[in-house]
């Protein structure tokens, strides 16, 4: 009975979103193709801290140190596939997927099912999107949490059922959301506007009112309870950046089970205070700012492959007004239009107003714009043509899922072009290949020693997937015995860009004939002055250029023949 009902409920499940399922088939397939390329910087922090996690330790990740969220299903995934590029990956595709559903589910209860099975191909194929959905990144599953959470209180808005699940998972939602990234606090506190918007317009009575705010805080209470939980059993270190910790917060950490999250939010708070105040260097506009504007956020979004979003910011007042004006658009529906205002505005005030900017930080709000501008695009044809009528959905679902199948064309940027390729390569692994192989062939016992521009994904290729007692200086120098016969082999440290005397080091190691390999990335401005990269390109031989999926990027492997005795 049980098995007949479950079959049952499978079965109307695909005949009623058999067009997104389709969807999903294919991209995810595409996107699967695309694992293969090595990692980047950042991704293997991520995956050096979420293996770490297996091992009880969970502070690997300053800068996002109390949000551990999309770090523990990398950590399942390496449990499973093992710290491989596809053990690291394999959640943001996941993520993706569940990112396509969500959109399509999103646009249907905001719009239409034709919205909703627009905006999961635009969003599907949109350059900015799957340029994140083949990495070892945060933001897919960050995306992932911010459409849910989105999708979550768009339900609870339009049911008058007291007794619904929707708060409880709003609640639980807005702390997880929270807890996958560094900036899930901003699209928390932001959409949290929304949440008082909701209470607002469901409160009839005062009773009501408590209920769901009791509904609320205990899905929150829940969320922090599950996610935090790993905490209690991993002892924090005993340092921060080499400092000792003041007087109060030693005391704080007398508490009992509360002391390893508190470092864990005083760690990242501290980190991220000095990024805050020091700025992160970008183009805009074509011009390299270290704290870039407020308008930056539209900018990038109106530029290249972010016009979608960009359309629906310019349709989000059309839709609002056309609410307002029309007498007959129902209650429920202009509260919609209201609450999808807020829940898109206030996030993208609130992070277009702190001083460290990156087009990437905008991405949880490309799938909510992406259904605004299929929603704004559909009511104006509606208006003029009559286009409802004129092409049913099913017609409509079968020319999106062609466009989806066959490719785009990237007119203007538009839509993006599925022909190209999701696939992320920092080209890592192959220079780390090479440095092994000329090691392991060369007759001299000394150690070679290498200095890379950025040390991390070559370490993690050297098998160093896991980050324990972290260390603060990313270029500091390590010691690999790569044939296990108990003496170093290789010595790898910095280049120096971001640290002067690591960078006197090296120059002295030139100097001295001591360096056998440099690796670089050409076309990539570094944070100190230019003097090391000429030194670096005029002593040694450039025995590998490989080109990285990063736009005009290089990855150069130099050779230095008198320091490779």
């Amino acid at each position: 009975m049980v098995v007949r009902d479950i079959h049952q409920t499978l079965r109307h499940r695909l005949q009623s979103e058999g067009e997104i399922w389709l969807i999903l088939l294919f991209t995810g397939i595409w996107y699967g193709m695309n694992m293969d390329g090595a990692i980047f910087m950042d991704g293997a922090i991520f995956a050096r801290a979420s293996k770490s996690m297996l091992e009880g330790y969970i502070y690997g990740n300053p800068t996002h140190s109390h949000a551990p969220v999309a770090k523990y299903f990398m950590a399942i995934s390496q449990a499973v596939f093992g710290p491989t590029e596809f053990g690291v990956k394999l959640p943001s595709v996941v993520f993706a997927l569940g990112t396509l559903y969500v959109t399509y589910h999103l646009g249907e209860e905001l719009f239409s099912r034709r919205v909703g099975i627009v905006a999961a191909v635009a969003l599907a194929g949109n350059p900015v999107f799957t340029r994140w959905t083949a990495t070892a990144y945060l933001d897919i599953t960050f995306t992932f949490f911010v459409v849910l959470l989105m999708y979550s209180l768009v339900r609870w808005s339009s049911t008058n059922s007291l007794h619904t699940k929707y708060g409880l998972l709003v609640g639980a939602l807005i702390v997880t959301t929270a807890a996958t990234k560094l900036q899930g606090a901003i699209f928390a506190l932001a959409i949290a506007v929304g949440v008082l918007y909701t209470i607002k317009h469901r409160m009839n009575d005062r009773r009501e009112a408590l209920e769901d705010v009791k509904r609320l805080l205990t899905g929150g209470v829940i969320g922090l309870v599950v996610i935090y939980i790993p905490f209690l059993f991993s002892p924090h270190p005993d340092y921060y950046a080499g400092h000792s910790f003041p007087l109060v917060v030693e005391l704080i950490f007398q508490i009992p089970l509360l002391s390893n999250i508190v470092y864990a939010f005083g760690e990242a708070f501290a980190h991220n205070m000095d990024h805050i105040n020091t700025g992160h260097r970008v183009l805009v506009a074509g011009k390299e700012y270290q704290k870039p504007p407020f308008w930056s956020y539209l900018y990038w979004m109106a530029n290249g492959n972010g016009i979608i979003p960009a359309l629906g910011l310019i349709g989000l007042p059309y839709l609002f007004l056309r609410s307002g004006i029309k007498k007959r658009v129902p209650v429920i529906k202009r509260q919609k239009i209201v609450l999808i205002t807020i829940v898109t505005l206030s996030p993208l005030i609130l992070i277009s107003s702190v001083s460290v900017k990156n087009p990437k930080y905008v991405l949880p709000l490309y799938p909510l714009l992406i259904i605004i501008a299929s929603g704004f695009v559909f009511g104006i044809l509606d208006e003029i043509l009559d286009f409802k009528n004129i092409v049913p959905y099913r017609y409509m679902a079968t020319i999106a899922i062609a466009l989806l199948l066959v490719f785009s064309a990237p007119v203007l940027g538009i839509s993006g072009t599925f022909t190209k390729s999701p696939r992320s390569d920092s080209q890592y692994d192959d220079v780390t290949s090479y440095v092994i192989n000329d090691t392991m062939t060369r007759e001299s016992k000394q150690p070679v020693r290498v200095a890379a521009g950025v040390p991390l994904p070559i370490r993690w290729y050297l098998g160093d997937k896991r980050t324990i007692d972290y260390s603060f200086e990313s270029e500091a120098t390590k010691r690999y015995d790569i044939d296990n016969d108990g003496s170093t082999d290789l010595v790898l440290s910095g280049i120096g860009y971001q640290n002067a005397s690591v960078e006197k080091k090296t120059r002295k190691a030139i100097q001295e004939n001591k360096l056998c390999f440099a690796i670089d990335t050409v076309g990539r401005t570094p944070k100190r002055d230019d003097t090391m990269r000429k030194l670096i390109s005029s002593n040694g031989t450039a025995v590998l250029e490989l080109e990285r999926t990063s736009k005009g990027k290089k990855l150069v492997l130099y050779r230095f023949k008198s320091g490779c005795k």
